[in-house]
């Protein structure tokens, strides 16, 4: 055990200057690695038949998949870490985050097929009921 201790008191500095020189500021290279993407491609589209602006979108956007596979990495591990902080029991913040995820997928409205806008529990109901009626028929 002693010696693995060591090891990895060796191997800490090495992993903190790799992460400050590689990773610091991710979110903010990850933002202009996709400003300067959107640029060469439109400068792309405007030169379709040169060839060193397609080498280049293709360098752009290899530099962007790196840094946007790192960004939605860090994204993830920080979400992880807040739900361990937050949640780690069954709290209100679990139920919180239930709450939520039930009111993104809610319907609030739809249209019916006459293009109507239909709002309402009862409303989307029967617009829905309309729907299939009409899509499988009536008979059973």
């Amino acid at each position: 055990m002693f010696r693995v201790t060591q090891k990895l008191k060796k191997i800490k500095e090495a992993l903190k200057k790799l992460n400050r020189e590689e990773y610091s500021e991710i979110g903010a290279r990850y933002m202009e690695c996709k400003e300067s993407l959107k640029k060469v491609q439109e400068n792309c589209q405007k030169n379709l038949y040169d060839q060193s602006a397609v080498k280049e979108e293709q360098e752009r956007l290899e530099d962007f998949k790196k840094v946007s596979r790192d960004y939605f990495s860090f994204l993830k591990q920080k979400s992880k870490i807040s739900w361990l902080k937050e949640g780690d029991e069954i709290t209100s913040f679990f139920h919180r985050s239930l709450k939520i995820h039930q009111y993104q997928k809610r319907v609030v409205g739809v249209k019916d097929k006459n293009g109507n806008w239909c709002e309402g529990r009862t409303a989307v109901a029967g617009a829905f009921e309309q729907y299939y009626k009409m899509l499988l028929g009536t008979e059973v």
